[in-house]
Order: structure tokens, then C-alpha cells, then sequence
């Protein structure tokens, strides 16, 4: 079970908290082509009295209207194989797309299903 927090909170389950920061926003052209840019500050608690397996799950940015976008880079102390009872995991997740539309993002989610 998850929970995520962020701007906005969802109750999903009571194994985890996903808590968010929005850190900065930004853009960068690359090649000619315009990206625009937001980063994460993003802890990840296992509240539960077992091992978490996170080694096919990857980190996904939503809007409110639930607009999905898939992370361009992530610290490698988000990138774990199992979170342990009890423990908690830090780093900064950034996200790029084409559009500004990422800037409306506001909760960052563990999905289970990515590799």
C-alpha cells in the first residue's frame, strides 16, 4: 500500500510514504528542440515491518487531472532494490517534456510496474 504526499495528500495504502517537494522549475534546449524541466526533492518511508521490493518500480509525476509524466533523471539513492523495515530513502527525481504542461505537476508516485 501506498500514500503519497506532495501539495496535495492521498491515501492509497499503509505500507509507504511518498513525500514531495517541489524544488525548481526550468527549460533547456537541446539540439534545437525545447524541453521544459521540474525537479523533486522525494523521500520514500517503508512504514511497514517487512522488506519493499522497489527494483521494477520507477517514479512517475502527476498533474490534478492526472496527466502522467515518466522521470528524465533520478539519484541513484532513489534507484534501490529494497527499502527495509522501517527506513526511509532520499534523493531529487527531474522531469522533462515538450511542453509546459509539467510545470502542473504536484504528486510524485511509485509505480510498480516499470522495468
Amino acid at each position: 500500500m501506498v500514500i503519497f504526499f506532495s501539495s496535495h495528500c492521498l491515501a492509497i495504502d499503509n505500507d509507504i510514504i511518498v513525500y514531495s517537494t517541489q524544488m525548481e522549475q526550468g527549460a533547456a534546449v537541446i539540439m534545437g528542440k525545447v524541453y521544459y524541466t521540474k525537479k523533486f526533492q522525494v523521500s520514500i518511508f517503508n512504514l511497514s515491518q517487512k522488506n519493499i521490493d522497489l527494483s521494477s518500480s520507477c517514479l512517475k509525476a502527476y498533474t490534478s487531472d492526472n496527466k502522467v509524466f515518466d522521470f528524465n533523471t533520478v539519484d541513484n539513492t532513489l534507484l534501490i532494490d529494497t527499502l527495509e523495515p522501517m527506513n526511509i530513502t532520499e534523493g531529487y527525481v527531474n522531469f522533462r517534456f515538450t511542453d509546459e504542461s509539467i510545470y502542473f505537476a504536484t504528486v510524485i508516485k511509485v509505480d510498480i510496474n516499470c522495468k
